[in-house]
């Protein structure tokens, strides 16, 4: 998910599961430590210092030294720290918190830490994971569970219609330090990012992705088609067996609603769906898939810094 919290992006469901294969527990002690890290409740009252951390799954990183400063819900901890890149799994993986840690509970809580010199972005996983089993008491393991899911595929109609997801070409977007803000771009085009840009247009919505894998983009349009495409609220997982990094455009209107007749849907232009399928020969089928999940076994009120 680009660094945008689940304040902003919401969260999807995750079908139970129908078997289950044990995986080894993940380890959360003997890992990099922060110097000294306080995480605590958010005080909406209190003034606070800017984040410079962002808690998501993504290579991108702004982080330049001195404290470390975020701001989640405990499962953006979680997705940070275990670097779960798969939105079909952030609904369940709330779900599995005690109610008072839930999104649903709107408690955020505030991190800010010295982790030494020169840290990137994946020593500071290892520094939350610690942190979280340290304050949380957080013991969690992966499991292989059979779910129903969205699987993305090629839609294998001959011809041009992938023109709109392209190989990602020249320097990698995402993976990459950002010592000093971004130039701004040429006017009418949008701003490198690595993630997901929605553009606004009279009609029109526009969606580009850059820099990400096809497992990645599956998570992301899955998660937007729960949204605005009427999908079932299941996880998004990549069957085009496509390799390295993609960039995607996808134009579409806001989803219609039920009984339009096919003049109306031809008079307002292609849906989020149709768009999908027309512009990059992408589509979602239904199916029963194996699916790694981090299931959090215990997790406690943090204890005080």
């Amino acid at each position: 998910m680009g660094s945008r919290s689940l304040k902003n992006i919401g969260l999807r469901a995750c079908i139970g599961a129908l078997s289950v294969v044990m995986l080894p527990v993940v380890a959360v002690a003997q890992e990099a430590q922060f110097e000294v890290a306080s995480i605590k409740p958010d005080d909406p009252k209190a003034h606070t210092p800017a984040t410079n951390l962002d808690l998501d799954a993504s290579d991108l990183f702004h982080y330049q030294g001195g404290p470390v400063v975020a701001d989640g819900y405990l499962v953006n901890y979680l997705i940070f720290a275990y670097k779960i890149a798969d939105a079909g799994e952030y609904r369940s993986l709330d779900a599995g918190l005690p109610k008072w840690a839930q999104v649903s509970g709107s408690q955020t809580f505030r991190l800010e830490a010295r982790a030494g010199e020169h840290p990137m972005k994946d020593d500071l996983r290892a520094m939350v994971r610690s942190l979280l089993a340290d304050r949380f008491g957080l013991k969690v393991h992966t499991e292989m569970q059979q779910q129903l899911a969205w699987v993305l595929v090629k839609t294998g109609v001959r011809g041009n219609r992938t023109s709109q997801l392209r190989p990602h070409v020249g320097e990698p977007v995402c993976g990459t330090v950002l010592s000093v803000p971004a130039a701004k771009p040429p006017a009418g085009r949008p701003p490198l990012y690595s993630g997901v840009l929605i553009s606004y247009g009279e009609d029109e919505l526009h969606m580009r992705i850059l820099d990400y894998t096809m497992p990645q983009i599956a998570g992301e349009l899955g998660m937007f088609g729960e949204g605005r495409g009427g999908m079932d609220q299941l996880p998004a997982v990549d069957g085009t067996q496509m390799t390295g990094k993609f960039d995607l455009d996808l134009t579409f209107v806001s989803r219609r609603g039920p009984g339009a007749s096919d003049e109306q849907a031809a008079a307002t232009g292609m849906d989020f769906l149709q768009a999908l399928s027309a512009q990059a020969g992408l589509e979602f089928k239904k199916k029963m898939v194996s699916v790694n999940v981090l299931v959090v076994d215990q997790v406690k009120q943090p204890t005080p810094d």
